[in-house]
């Protein structure tokens, strides 16, 4: 692959647009210093082979080989040299392209499909996702299908590349213990996400904090504003979710279902079951067992 990228994709060349200005291909140009810019499209970086190192917002962070970076489009970067054997992408994505990608996140509040739909807003600046993937050999089969599609097809109007960046987004969803991001407040976030992944059947807001080491108050206005939920909402959705695995994967007793999620009142999991999922946890489990 590396030798038809060479061959096709000139370095440091227009970028290069498929039919219909939906994504592009670009590839850096090696050992050469780029100063601090900003692009008009959200950009994904993909590195090939090597290192680069970026500096963003006044923070530094290194991308190495297999690892992708999502940048909010207006979001300043400034590219330090890089190596010279390194060879790093950059997919250019248009907002109507990310319309189409939100289909592909569900509903739950997530770093990436807030970044999806910040990027369908146009909200500047937004920062970034780094996904400290190398080695992950979903994504590098995902990413490898994908240019090699773009620069064997470079006028292809078909979905093959939307479809592929969805599957994408959905196998990075599985690699959230892989992501840091660009601004502290979506780290902080970040890390209440990952609390409740951990601790969504006992834990509070409090604790969380506590753990976080911010203000209460802060956390959960942070919270509403960047998810678009509460905490209890969200924490909610967790233990419904875990509910629902639990109900397909295993022959555990629903009361015990509601105890292990964190309910303790069992008519009150049945109501917000039934108002989540539009059926009984009974109805749920025969569906799935058909």
């Amino acid at each position: 692959m590396i030798e038809l990228l060479e061959r096709a994709l000139p370095e440091g060349g227009e970028p290069r647009w498929n039919a219909g200005r939906r994504i592009a291909l670009y590839r850096h140009v090696r050992g050469v210093h780029v100063p601090a810019h900003q692009r008009d499209h959200a950009e994904l970086v993909y590195m090939v082979r090597g290192s680069t190192r970026h500096r963003i917002g006044g923070s530094e962070l290194r991308l190495d080989e297999g690892e992708l970076l999502l940048l909010g489009q207006n979001t300043p970067q400034e590219l330090l040299p890089p190596q010279e054997d390194a060879i790093a992408v950059s997919f250019f994505l248009s907002s109507a392209f990310f319309g189409d990608i939100l289909s592909f996140l569900g509903t739950e509040a997530t770093p990436l499909r807030e970044f999806v739909l910040k990027s369908l807003s146009q909200e500047t600046p937004y920062g970034y996702l780094h996904f400290r993937v190398g080695g992950v050999r979903q994504v590098g089969n995902l990413m490898e299908n994908l240019l090699l599609h773009l620069l064997e097809h470079p006028d292809s109007r078909r979905a093959i590349p939307l479809y592929t960046v969805g599957l994408l987004f959905v196998q990075l969803l599985e690699e959230s213990d892989k992501l840091t991001m660009g601004i502290r407040e979506q780290q902080t976030v970040l890390e209440l996400l990952k609390y409740l992944e951990r601790g969504y059947a006992g834990g509070s807001l409090t604790e969380a904090a506590e753990l976080l080491h911010c203000d209460v108050a802060w956390l959960s206005r942070e919270i509403k504003r960047r998810t678009g939920r509460t905490y209890t909402e969200l924490l909610q959705e967790r233990r419904l979710l875990q509910a629902a695995w639990l109900l397909e994967h295993t022959n555990q007793r629903i009361s015990d279902i509601a105890l292990a999620v964190g309910y303790e009142n069992v008519s009150y999991f049945h109501r917000i079951f039934r108002k989540r999922f539009s059926m009984s946890p009974k109805k749920y489990r025969d569906s799935r067992s058909a």
